[in-house]
């Protein structure tokens, strides 16, 4: 049994549901995602009267979903094989909706459960509402995959997701693992975010001087210059903020095991020849 429980599902995890079905109507252009949508705004009223038909109703619609969005990763592999940076760059949209869909199907909300957002979702919710679709066109794919061979926004959303989905693993088994087990899941967290923080701060570097091909991953320059745009307080910014404060006041792997050798043998030493 997981280590916390979740809080019942409301009207706000009703408008991420609503949300993620509306953007994956457009990213993809399937028509599930975008009927999904419709018949979620056709239950808003009824639910919105009776929160009690909430949580379950949101859970199953979630399930369903999540379902949807692994199909769409596994018919989209043999897609952009001649721009693999493109592809992984899709693929890791569609991960990053399947990592939230995931947790409010298992009853988990990030909008409620705060311990539960990591920096992970910070880049992935900062970055998703300013990309230009139109860099997925196939005509605009090359193009494209030169950009992002410079500017790494699918390697930043691929940290950003396993940041994510370690950090909600992590939160939610802590009580059932021992120490040693924590410790070491920690660990290989801390390894991701220190990548994640290198990739984000050389986005955040490049994006003070943009080139005409970065800006064309953004619909519009202000999607990644201003204060809401990529590289703000929700976005770049925040993400460095974050990781910098939390890995700031870590000591690398290797000067603990450092710190922990000469703490054994100070200790030895302290009880004398006859007691080492």
């Amino acid at each position: 049994m997981a280590a916390m429980e979740g809080k019942k599902l409301n009207m706000g995890d009703f408008n991420s549901v609503f949300a993620a079905c509306i953007t994956l109507a457009s990213f993809t252009g399937r028509q599930q995602f975008e009927e999904d949508g419709k018949k979620l705004a056709g239950m808003m009223p009824v639910l919105g009267r009776d929160p009690t038909r909430m949580d379950g109703t949101l859970r199953e619609c979630a399930t369903k979903l999540t379902g949807q969005v692994k199909e769409e990763i596994r018919a989209a592999e043999h897609t952009f094989e001649e721009t693999p940076r493109v592809q992984e760059y899709r693929k890791q949209i569609l991960k990053g909706f399947e990592n939230e869909l995931q947790n409010l199907s298992e009853g988990y909300s990030l909008k409620q459960q705060g311990e539960l957002v990591g920096e992970g979702a910070i880049g992935f919710h900062g970055l998703l509402p300013n990309i230009n679709l139109e860099c997925f066109l196939p005509e605009n794919a090359q193009r494209t995959e030169r950009t992002l061979r410079d500017y790494p926004l699918d390697r930043f959303l691929r940290l950003s997701n396993e940041v994510q989905a370690a950090h909600v693993a992590y939160v939610l088994g802590k009580e059932e693992r021992g120490k040693e087990r924590n410790e070491a899941m920690r660990e290989e967290i801390y390894k991701k975010k220190r990548e994640l923080l290198s990739v984000s701060r050389e986005l955040y570097d490049k994006s003070q001087r943009p080139t005409p091909q970065i800006l064309a991953l953004f619909g519009k320059k202000e999607y990644l210059t201003r204060k809401e745009g990529f590289i703000g307080k929700t976005g770049l910014t925040g993400v460095i903020g974050d990781l910098e404060k939390e890995l700031g006041k870590l000591p690398e792997r290797g000067f603990q095991r450092a710190i922990g050798s000469l703490r054994k043998a100070i200790g030895k030493r302290s009880l004398g020849p006859d007691r080492a």
